[in-house]
């Protein structure tokens, strides 16, 4: 997709402040629209530990929300899994890592 593109322009990844304020909006106690609740504290620490892009995170949160909803799918449960934090971390680590590509390894075979 890059080829197609005359010019590109490199936008620097949030601060951890930025990130602390972008982390509470989508996953900090209190928000009716967020089960989460994670704590201040949880939130720093994710903050300063990840360097993620608002995209990777509105990925990383909707990803979460279905995961949540399929393990749900025909129960009562209600409670959302007690491991937030690491799940969350997971999923932002899987976000941030993204498309990377694996080295191949390439063999070679002698022609005769």
């Amino acid at each position: 997709m890059e080829r197609h593109w005359n010019f590109k322009v490199r936008i620097p990844l949030p601060k951890a402040l930025n990130r602390e304020r972008l982390l509470r909006k989508r996953f900090g106690a209190g928000k009716v629209s967020s089960p989460f609740g994670l704590s201040d504290d949880h939130i720093h620490t994710l903050a300063d530990t990840l360097e993620f892009t608002p995209a990777q995170l509105d990925n990383a949160y909707r990803k979460i929300l279905l995961q949540q909803a399929t393990k749900r799918a025909g129960t009562q449960q209600t409670r959302v899994n007690s491991n937030v934090l690491e799940l969350i971390r997971l999923a932002l680590l899987a976000e941030i890592k993204g498309w990377e590509l694996k080295p191949q390894a390439v063999g070679f075979r002698a022609v005769r």
